[in-house]
């Protein structure tokens, strides 16, 4: 399915139907769209519906991890709410009287799985070709390329346009902030991509242009301190050329689009939620009643070695795809030898995020990996990349060149000083 065909099929859109809902607070990022639509793809039943019900413990774990945020968090359950909305609107999917949601446009789910960008171009086109229905375009261009004032008479004019069709507003009524939020956020999705100015909350025209992070949701998370935050890395990793290119026909300014070559690697995010999922299933696979009790304890132990043997090659597979293959500290440089070793060790991970993350982890040797291990014998200081040797080995002969000896800033000028300052934490509290 391309573009031409995937704007076209969204003539039928309308803002005052009751068929799901156009943009809302988690359904116009694309990141939220992109690992909602996953985890619905990957649990549909043979019927290709989806039952949200029946799987909300599971989707409720998965969209924590994804996104970092506290399984108990009340927000978590509009992740997937939403997007089924915005997916039902867009007659990806429709709601069956049983319940359940089945897919009626399975080409269109795959479009937005082929690469994470993919549901940002189709959240664009979505609003593109919705904006046209309602003959909201020509307010938008204007808001775009107009003075300051004809900006803000066009804001205006699309606003009370919208909110005089949308069905979305309901009776939080017109005046609110809620609908002025309504406006926003697809103002948001198409500014992205053409350069516009970012609209606020309370739809004020910004002198800052829209950038990645206003189209993506939880950018940080909200599990880490703001300054040491985690972030997402298909945030920074975003390829806007690749967007540019598929949407040239559909933008509204002129942008430098360049002809690249097209690489699709797995980001952090991605590789969780695939593994997190196939976890998820596992869980529901119990053992035979037919089996003794010592069988079923040993089936269950058999589930938990395999998960985790999945969730460790994942982890060595990231060091060695993302960093030279060296260790961290001195250079040994013979593969079948280098560790991948945690940062913050693999028991004490929060959730599957933590465990999968190449930047809570170094390549070193088997002589750093044991001195680093647990925060016993030695750390890295997260600030300065500076390794910091325990008293009781710092005067040996053994040690004393590690002294002073700093990691490379690549190293930990990143994600990484996250997880460096829980280590060097580790190691204060067992060297006191």
């Amino acid at each position: 399915m391309n573009e031409k065909q995937i704007y076209d099929s969204f003539a039928v859109t309308d803002l005052s139907s009751g068929v799901g809902r156009f943009l809302s607070d988690k359904s116009y990022a694309y990141d939220a769209v992109y690992f909602m639509s996953k985890f619905i793809k990957k649990n549909l039943d043979s019927n290709n519906c989806f039952d949200k019900n029946a799987l909300r413990t599971e989707f409720i774990s998965y969209t924590a991890d994804i996104f970092q945020l506290e399984h108990d968090s009340s927000v978590i359950p509009n992740y997937m709410s939403e997007v089924i909305n915005v997916l039902c609107f867009a007659r990806v999917l429709v709601h069956t009287p049983n319940g359940c949601y089945k897919v009626q446009n399975l080409e269109l789910l795959d479009y937005i799985l082929l690469r994470i960008e993919n549901a940002y171009i189709f959240l664009y086109l979505l609003v593109h070709r919705t904006f046209l229905n309602h003959n909201l375009l020509d307010d938008y261009k204007k808001i775009l390329s107009g003075q300051k004032a004809a900006k803000e008479i066009a804001l205006n004019s699309l606003f009370t346009k919208f909110i005089g069709v949308s069905i979305s507003v309901g009776a939080r009524g017109t005046g609110t902030n809620w609908a002025k939020m309504l406006v926003k956020y697809p103002l948001t999705v198409l500014g992205f991509a053409n350069n516009g100015l970012f609209i606020t909350r309370t739809l004020q025209i910004s002198d800052r242009t829209v950038n990645v992070e206003d189209i993506s949701i939880n950018v940080e998370g909200t599990r880490t301190p703001s300054y040491l935050p985690k972030k997402n890395e298909y945030v920074s990793k975003f390829d806007k050329n690749y967007v540019l290119n598929l949407i040239k026909d559909y933008l509204f300014v002129k942008v430098n689009v360049q002809t690249q070559v097209v690489q699709n690697d797995k980001n952090i995010a991605d590789s969780l939620a695939d593994l997190k999922i196939d976890i998820l299933q596992s869980n529901r696979v119990q053992a035979p009643v037919s089996l003794g009790k010592y069988e079923q304890e040993q089936f269950v132990n058999t589930q938990i070695r395999g998960r985790n043997t999945n969730i460790q090659r994942t982890f060595r597979d990231s060091l060695f795809k993302n960093y030279a293959h060296k260790c961290a500290i001195c250079d040994f440089s013979f593969p079948d030898f280098l560790i991948a070793s945690h940062i913050v060790p693999y028991s004490q991970c929060e959730d599957t995020y933590d465990a999968i993350n190449h930047y809570n982890g170094l390549l070193l040797c088997p002589l750093h990996d044991r001195l680093f291990e647990g925060g016993k014998f030695m750390t890295v200081l997260y600030d300065t990349g500076e390794i910091i040797l325990a008293n009781e080995i710092k005067t040996h002969k053994d040690f004393t060149h590690l002294i002073g000896k700093k990691i490379d800033k690549s190293l930990y000028l990143s994600e990484r000083k996250h997880y460096l300052k829980t280590h060097n934490d580790l190691f204060n509290q067992k060297n006191k």
